[in-house]
């Protein structure tokens, strides 16, 4: 349609389409609040711990002391408990690997905190391009 000087008449969204569009940023506007609260809440919990040498969560110090040893192969020799929590049941040669190069420079425990935190974000960045590419994939057109 073209209107009297020969312009194309713009004509506006029905309003079902306008509404959807506010439903979908209302919606990312509360997902990014509450995404924000959850991080807030994780860094008051556990940035703490990555400071102080002396906080642990948990049972991480128990499934960490024997890397200790990467930085002094004489500590705990001949320890049976250390020997088990070698094995490669519970630490994989990947993992084993990983604090044996990094055992000089980072302290163990803080190594496998970071390294936690580290996969997390890994993770988290991950599924939400998956969940890009699908929703690219599934959205019409």
């Amino acid at each position: 349609m073209h209107g009297a000087a020969g312009q194309p008449v713009l004509r506006s969204a029905p309003r079902s389409s306008r509404r959807s569009v506010g439903g979908i940023v209302a919606f990312v506007i509360i997902a990014l609040l509450l995404g924000a609260l959850v991080g807030l809440d994780v860094a008051r919990r556990f940035v703490p711990m990555l400071i102080r040498d002396d906080l642990h969560a948990g049972d991480a110090a128990q499934h960490t002391w024997w890397l200790y040893r990467f930085a002094d192969p004489e500590l705990f020799p001949n320890d049976l408990a250390a020997d088990y929590m070698s094995l490669l049941i519970y630490s994989p040669p990947a993992y084993q690997a990983l604090f044996r190069v990094t055992a000089g420079l980072i302290d163990p425990q803080r190594m496998s905190e970071s390294l936690a935190i580290a996969l997390a974000v890994t993770s988290a960045v991950l599924a939400a391009a998956i969940g890009w590419r699908a929703g690219a994939r599934a959205a019409p057109g």
